[in-house]
């Protein structure tokens, strides 16, 4: 059997004379427009085997497969993962636009290239996402999503430090204390609290990964001085090593 075609049949290894079987084809066209074939027929006669030619014309649309990996699953938040999404069919390589959607959310969209679109994304929040990639079809071939893809994303972790504009200080100065809080997969935001022991002596925007807070109202002695950046749901918090911030 050649071409777009499947072959059933009743035939016996061995048929008396006189009797009969059937052949049934099946046209399975991989491409719209006229398509051909051939069933062959072995038997015993002189011009064995025998052929017979198949014709039938496609129409309508090729149905396609839509599968979905992850550069890195687990991944860090922040951490940028590439998805893949590479669609094919029986017939032509598929074109088109592929949708990477997290959930029902859009989180972008790829062309096909050599039936492969990819899109690199850095924004996934923590936790598992259920992801899939939706093939939009094209003139000869039908939609298909991928099976979801179970994306994990795992909390950022972040380190704090501190430093003081004026070490040591005399009292009624002021002394600006700016706390650095760095992650190694995004740059966090949120507040920072400044910590005098126990005693909290104000907050901090982070801007740019910085926060500052300024006082002039530190009293003589030594002051054990901490930056306390408390996190989010997709950034861990820390504290920063004590600073003795000494006011004369």
């Amino acid at each position: 059997m050649q071409g777009d075609f499947a072959q059933n049949n009743t035939c016996n290894a061995d048929i008396q004379a006189g009797s009969n079987c059937d052949i049934s084809v099946t046209f399975t066209p991989t491409a719209r427009g006229t398509r051909s074939g051939l069933v062959t027929i072995a038997d015993n006669a002189v011009n064995s085997p025998q052929t017979v030619s198949l014709s039938g014309t496609g129409t309508g649309t090729i149905g396609t497969t839509t599968t979905l990996s992850s550069s890195l699953s687990p991944s860090t938040y922040g951490q940028a993962v590439t998805l893949t999404a590479t669609v094919s069919s029986a017939g032509p390589t598929p074109t088109g636009t592929v949708t990477f959607k997290n959930g029902s959310k859009s989180i972008g969209s790829a062309t096909l290239s050599g039936g492969v679109a990819a899109i690199t994304v850095s924004t996934l929040p923590v936790g598992t996402s259920t992801i899939t990639a939706r093939y939009g079809g094209d003139s000869e071939h039908a939609k298909s999503t991928s099976p979801p893809l179970e994306q994990v994303v795992n909390q950022a972790t972040s380190t704090t430090t501190v430093a003081s504009s004026l070490n040591p200080s005399k009292v009624g100065q002021k002394v600006t204390f700016s706390a650095k809080v760095n992650s190694p997969t995004t740059t966090p935001t949120g507040t920072v609290k400044f910590m005098d022991g126990g005693t909290e002596l104000g907050t901090g925007i982070l801007k740019k990964g910085t926060a500052k807070y300024s006082t002039s109202s530190l009293s003589e002695g030594s002051h054990n001085i901490t930056a306390v950046y408390e996190g989010n749901a997709d950034i861990s918090g820390s504290t920063s090593p004590v600073l003795v911030q000494t006011v004369n």
